[in-house]
């Protein structure tokens, strides 16, 4: 008995095996990982949300150069405002864990989330890469438009 490896997943992002790397976001130089996939014919993803703009094109970069192959960028859909309001009752009680744990207390603005996302979507489109891969919602209609009118795929993946 055969099994069949390639399906209509495999043929919508022109990959050889149904295989995908997560695109975990926070992972220092994903590039060489993304790059490896993709040449071994599934769908190399990079994380890129916590990404500067540079840091991001310069990892497409570096990807291109190790691979011809198709692969993914995975940016964060929706990038809601921080809410601070109960971090004084968190802090007091993780302070305890920290302490034994031997972990530092960050300050508050030391633990904002950058949102980079207007930057890091023109950037993807402007180096043209193959598919985008979202994470926590949806782009707007005029994003996946903006995406498909230059042949761009989209990915949406879900924690569900």
């Amino acid at each position: 008995m055969s099994i069949q490896l390639n399906s209509k997943f495999c043929e919508s992002f022109n990959i050889r095996y149904p295989i995908v790397l997560a695109g975990m976001a926070g992972i220092a130089n994903m590039a060489p990982l993304v790059a490896a996939v993709s040449n071994a014919g599934g769908l190399g993803t990079l994380g890129a949300a916590y990404l500067s703009p540079e840091e991001l094109r310069g990892a497409i970069h570096e990807i291109k150069k190790r691979t011809q192959a198709p692969f993914a960028i995975n940016i964060f859909a929706h990038v809601g405002p921080d809410h601070y309001t109960n971090f004084d009752a968190v802090n007091e009680e993780l302070t305890p864990i920290r302490e034994s744990l031997g972990v530092k207390q960050h300050a508050q603005d030391e633990i904002r989330t950058p949102n980079h996302f207007e930057e890091q979507f023109d950037i993807l489109l402007d180096e043209k890469v193959s598919i985008i891969s979202t994470t926590f919602g949806l782009f707007s209609e005029h994003h996946m438009q903006k995406a498909k009118s230059l042949g761009i795929k989209i990915r949406v993946r879900s924690p569900r």
